[in-house]
């Protein structure tokens, strides 16, 4: 119980300071992690237009396997599943606008330099629809140039994950050089996860 509570204060911590302006998190409507129900969870997705049987989130007991604290909430692979190190090469690494800017101007090659050790693969075993508990899977075969992952979550406030993801869709359409595949993943922490019994937020 104390690993998991342990666990948890360094995961809201890291979450809460680690940001372009810590200020902001206050500012924007924002609050503090917090164990959410499937239903709250459902609710948010709906109003980013998302419908609850598309919902893809973290299965339980996934946070403890997590290997990334960080504030990005914006991920990009390339064709062979290897994460761009993209914002590390950055001259502001800790803001995201660097990496919107990259998916205006990526192209079929790309000079990033990659982390074989943080795969698309990876990160998709840790995935499941929220609705069916299911393993997450893709419908059909993966064609695209580049898999872009946007991991939203409810203390965000409404509105910056929807501004986040507006700007990544405007981004990617004005690319017309290569193919881009979205996915939206929720990573709150849930009430349902065994592995966070007794934890209160």
């Amino acid at each position: 119980m104390k690993k998991r509570s342990l666990f948890l204060l360094v995961f809201v911590g890291i979450m809460t300071l680690y940001s372009c302006n810590r200020v902001l998190f206050a500012l924007s409507g924002s609050h503090p992690p917090r164990l959410e129900t499937d239903e709250s969870i459902y609710k948010r997705g709906k109003e980013l237009g998302i419908e609850a049987d598309k919902v893809i989130a973290y299965k339980d007991s996934a946070f403890l396997k997590i290997k990334r604290f960080t504030s990005n909430s914006l991920y990009i692979y390339d064709k062979e599943g290897y994460y761009l190190k993209i914002q590390e090469t950055s001259e502001n690494p800790k803001c995201g606008g660097s990496l919107l800017m990259a998916l205006e101007g990526l192209g079929p090659t790309t000079y990033f330099p990659r982390d074989s050790n943080k795969t698309i693969a990876n990160e998709k075993s840790l995935w499941q629809n929220l609705q069916t508990k299911s393993d997450y899977k893709e419908l059909g075969p993966n064609k695209h140039d580049y898999t872009v992952v946007y991991y939203w979550n409810i203390f965000r406030s409404s509105k910056k994950n929807r501004k986040d993801i507006e700007n990544i869709k405007s981004n990617i359409s004005k690319n017309k050089s290569v193919n881009f595949h979205l996915i939206l993943v929720n990573q709150d922490l849930r009430r349902s996860d065994p592995t966070l019994a007794g934890i209160k937020l």
